[in-house]
């Protein structure tokens, strides 16, 4: 009986997730390369040389 109403309580859990909007859903925020440069400046990860010329690679193309 607690086997068939633990199944069904999944089932449900699944059902509602798939219809949940995409907003609420737990998945990585994509960012573009200049985010993640500016981001690795922020942070001391590089130079402000470094990051300018990353950037304007990345401009380029």
């Amino acid at each position: 009986m607690w086997v068939l109403l633990l199944v069904i309580g999944f089932i449900a859990y699944w059902v509602y997730g798939l219809y949940q909007p995409k907003r609420y859903r737990a998945h990585p925020v994509e960012r573009t390369p200049l985010e993640i440069t500016k981001e690795r400046l922020a942070l001391g990860e590089i130079t402000s040389e470094e990051y300018e010329a990353i950037r304007k690679k990345l401009v380029e193309h």
